[in-house]
């Protein structure tokens, strides 16, 4: 689907899950989810790649997941965009890696 139409359907949700049991690399679809501003219950393995504390992922075992979306759905002031979008701009946005890799790499070459 296109972008725009994924920002819309995303706009639309309470909130969004990654169940993910397996698999490997790391879990674009949970990058667009925080950067939606979504709260996100994920499994460690969904969420892995990303410091999930500090991206406000709700990182718990299947046998949680149940609890922790009746947690946040009976918690309507939750602050949508709470860290996600916030970790997604500083960690995850282009213009940012590039900035780290400049940075890394003029570290690298100096000595």
């Amino acid at each position: 689907i296109s972008e725009d139409y994924l920002n819309l359907l995303l706009a639309g949700c309470d909130l969004a899950l990654n169940p993910m049991d397996g698999g490997s690399g790391s879990n674009l679809k949970l990058l667009s989810y925080l950067a939606a501003g979504l709260p996100v219950v994920s499994t460690p393995v969904g969420s892995r790649g990303i410091d999930a504390e500090a991206a406000g992922v709700h990182s718990v075992g299947l046998e949680l997941f149940a609890q922790t979306i009746e947690e946040i759905l009976s918690h309507p002031e939750y602050d949508r965009s709470f860290t996600g979008r916030a970790y997604v701009e500083e960690h995850c946005d282009w213009r940012s890696i590039g900035r780290q890799f400049t940075s890394r790499s003029i570290e690298h070459f100096a000595g």
